[in-house]
């Protein structure tokens, strides 16, 4: 969704905010959402039931990426900061 709807680079879209749906109207939130955000969506009666930081990956998955270039071929990998790792492609 960040690389296609929002045009964000590979590391950009591993690099962004999460979210995660629970149940309902329950929410998990990155703080890095931001408080604006965050009081927008409970203030539609969205409820935040889990103050996420980007220390917490196993909430929601650990990310590495590789995205062939259509143009080039080339490969260009990403890797999620949260969290010890790399991209590799050959």
């Amino acid at each position: 969704m960040n690389l296609v709807d929002r045009g964000l680079n590979l590391q950009e879209a591993i690099d962004a905010p999460r979210f995660r749906y629970v149940a309902g109207r329950r929410v998990m939130l990155e703080d890095e959402i931001g408080a604006p955000v965050i009081a927008g969506l409970e203030k539609l009666g969205h409820e935040r039931v889990l103050r996420l930081r980007a220390s917490a990956p196993r909430l929601h998955g650990r990310r590495q990426a590789i995205l062939i270039d259509p143009k080039t071929g080339a490969l260009l990998g990403a890797s999620d900061q949260r969290k010890d790792g790399l991209a590799l492609g050959y």
